[in-house]
Order: C-alpha cells, then structure tokens, then sequence
C-alpha cells in the first residue's frame, strides 16, 4: 500500500511560443530501497511537448508498505523489476502523481496539461475498477 508521496525535484522550461502537436510522457523507478519498515521508491514523470515546444520533469519519492518489501528491494537490485501487481499500482501512481502536479506547472508556463487518461481495468463480473 502508498504511504506517501514526496517530490523532490521540478524543472519546466518552455522554448517556443506556439501550440505544441501533441507530447509524450516518460515514467520511471528509478530506484528501490527498504527502509524503517518501507519500500523508498524514487520516480520520474517527464513530459516532453513534441516540436521541442517544451518540458516539464517531476522527481518523487514514494513510500509504501507491503508485506515482503526487503525481499521486493532485494530483487529490485537484481532485476530492476517490481512484481507485476505492484508494478501496476506505481505505474498508475506516478501517472497521477506527474499529471496533477504537472498541469500545476503548465498552467505556469501557458502550456496543455500533460495529461494521460489512467487504464481501466474490467474486473470479473463486467464492472470497471
């Protein structure tokens, strides 16, 4: 489970006046730690406004709680992988995270707000969860 979410580090810049054509998100972990009971996630939410419009990066550091979270750190450290579920929860995490804040940004700078529609996913019995 996400405990908590800090960020860390923000740099936006616009480099034309003009309307970009679109723009394309980059998410990362970029590192895995356990610590004092926790998994210490550090991520990157980058988007980049096609036609070098612009940018906007954003670098947090999540914490959460599960159950085998030094064995995950562990396998983190050799495979670079978080299991699957997990994984998917941090995917939909950052998303959040970055195109929130991030449409902060782009209201500063006068650009779109860097916004990806999260994934839905149709449990057993038809309904989305």
């Amino acid at each position: 489970m996400i405990v908590g979410n800090k960020i860390i580090y923000i740099e936006a810049k616009k480099e034309k006046d003009e309307p970009p054509s679109g723009f394309k998100v980059d998410m990362k972990i970029e590192d895995v730690k356990f610590e004092n009971g926790e998994l210490i996630v550090k991520y990157s939410y980058t988007a980049n406004y096609e036609g070098d419009v612009g940018s906007i990066k954003i670098v947090g550091i999540a914490r959460a709680r599960e159950e085998n979270g030094e064995k995950i750190a562990e396998e983190w450290k050799k495979t670079g992988k978080l299991p699957e579920n997990l994984g998917e929860r941090f995917a939909n995490f950052i998303n959040l995270s970055g195109s929130t804040n991030g449409t902060l940004i782009a209201k500063v700078l006068n650009m779109m707000p860097p916004l990806i529609p999260p994934r839905l996913r149709i449990s057993k019995g038809g309904k989305a969860a």
